[in-house]
């Protein structure tokens, strides 16, 4: 049969008929000004060249940034000192906390919309009024959609970013976005005295007395997420994977081997249905859906056109419906 936008539409709204488990990577940040990889890479080489040119390490990382142009994949094959891990992550830190606010300042000053309040906001209607989130992603985006909405986010800490009063003994909210950061978040510190896991919303911290608990990319991330409290929030994502009866991923790029193997257990032995909207589906994505039997992939093709893949066919529609807002609008008939 020939495949039609609506056809693809009826598609996507019965496999995400029941609340999806909502997977967003770091493409869903970008369009709002977090960082890229790559200029976190230039970011991390800019600041801390200086301090490091003599360092054999240093020099190795740098000629492998230079020659895949990927800083995972630089981090991954370098070997450096104990004193550059800590400073990349500090410099990550700054860097993406110091974009992260931005968007904070234009939530809470104006009516700025994040598309994902939109998802939240549609969603949590519906019984159970619960959505399980899982990301990798370090900012906030998703805890400011939460908010913007007035729902309850549960990060296994207390408290938000943007509070409105209701009086005392009325901030029980029925609605809540259940949030699995598994590599750690901006606001999220080790406190150098006694090692104890805190939160802290507060820009000016002094990271000698509070270590940021961000998991970099590279060869320590797998090292890392073997401690607490990555541990225990990946046992939390696979148990959020496998109670899903679909997934909806935003900007999710497959390469994360945490969440990976359930994911892929769930949609191509379960036969579970996932919808992918992305600018580009990485390699890894396509391989995975080859041996998927319910999918849906909305993937930019040029400034004017989409590619939407899925197992039941391929076809291309004018407009921008990989764009979160353009997808929202199809989705919910919004």
């Amino acid at each position: 049969m020939d495949i039609t936008l609506d056809i693809v539409i009826e598609k996507c709204q019965k496999y995400l008929e029941n609340i999806p488990t909502i997977v967003v990577g770091s493409g869903a940040s970008v369009p709002y000004g977090l960082p890229t990889m790559a200029q976190l890479g230039e970011e991390i080489k800019t600041s801390l060249h200086s301090k490091y040119e003599g360092d054999i390490g240093w020099q190795s990382f740098l000629t492998h940034l230079e020659n895949t142009g990927n800083l995972e994949v630089a981090l991954h094959k370098t070997t450096v000192s104990e004193e550059i891990v800590n400073d990349i992550i500090t410099i990550t830190w700054q860097f993406i906390l110091s974009c992260d606010h931005v968007v904070f300042e234009r939530v809470y000053k104006s009516n700025y919309m994040l598309q994902l309040s939109r998802i939240f906001d549609k969603l949590l209607q519906s019984h159970p009024r619960r959505i399980n989130v899982i990301t990798a992603n370090y900012d906030r985006l998703i805890e400011y959609a939460a908010d913007a909405i007035r729902v309850n986010i549960d990060l296994g800490f207390s408290g938000n970013y943007i509070k409105h009063f209701t009086g005392l003994e009325s901030h029980v909210c029925p609605k809540t976005v259940n949030l699995c950061k598994v590599h750690g978040s901006l606001d999220w510190y080790k406190r150098v005295r006694d090692n104890q896991l805190v939160s802290v919303t507060s820009r000016d911290v002094d990271t000698n007395e509070l270590f940021p608990v961000i998991v970099t990319p590279g060869f320590k991330k797998y090292q890392e997420t073997h401690m607490e409290p990555y541990r225990t929030l990946i046992m939390e994502a696979d148990k959020y994977i496998k109670d899903a009866s679909s997934f909806l991923c935003i900007g999710y790029g497959f390469n994360d081997e945490h969440l990976q193997p359930k994911l892929i257990e769930q949609i191509q032995i379960l036969n579970k249905p996932i919808v992918i909207v992305t600018h580009t589906l990485s390699e890894k994505g396509t391989e995975i859906l080859q041996n998927s039997q319910k999918f849906i992939v909305f993937e930019y093709l040029d400034v004017n056109r989409t590619k939407i893949s899925s197992d039941f066919g391929e076809v291309i529609v004018n407009g921008n419906v990989w764009e979160l807002g353009e997808f929202i609008n199809i989705w919910l008939g919004e």
